[in-house]
């Protein structure tokens, strides 16, 4: 299933498989293993039983203490050529960096759906690790590579 991570457990001779949800946190973590970051936000966080967040759409917005101009050039082309069920963007806000699903989309679900909100939502979430899983290779691909 795209978009979850599995985890298989063994005891003795029974098997298992279990679906790890994504946290909502998951963008920003490797966000933040490129460089210091001063101030973020990200939503929604997965982990209130109280409330299905899974519908509200995805968003991380954060800066980091000192500029990192190639870094952040680096991590927007990895969210622009990310594939997933939606198409991603990130645009610069004041001081702050935005990532969330790219504008037009909104237009695509709306022609399809009777909730576009909530279909954007679950598309989002269902993106978010394997969005993270992709900026994570694709920054730390060019520095190994002797690129910057």
């Amino acid at each position: 299933m795209e978009g979850y991570d599995f985890k298989i457990e063994s005891s003795g001779n029974h098997w298992r498989a279990l679906i790890m949800l994504p946290r909502g946190d998951e963008l920003k973590n490797v966000i933040a293993s490129f460089a210091e970051i001063e101030w973020s936000r990200c939503g929604p966080v997965l982990d209130d039983p109280r409330i299905d967040q899974f519908y509200i759409t995805h968003m991380t917005i954060w800066r980091y203490k000192e500029p990192h101009h190639q870094l952040e050039q680096h991590i927007k082309e990895a969210v622009e050529s990310f594939e997933g069920r939606l198409a991603w963007q990130m645009t610069h806000y004041g001081r702050n960096w935005i990532i969330a699903p790219a504008e037009h989309n909104i237009t695509d679900f709306k022609k399809r759906s009777h909730d576009p909100i909530k279909e954007i939502g679950i598309a989002s979430n269902t993106d978010l690790m394997n969005l993270a899983t992709h900026i994570k290779g694709y920054v730390e691909g060019f520095y190994q590579a002797g690129r910057s």
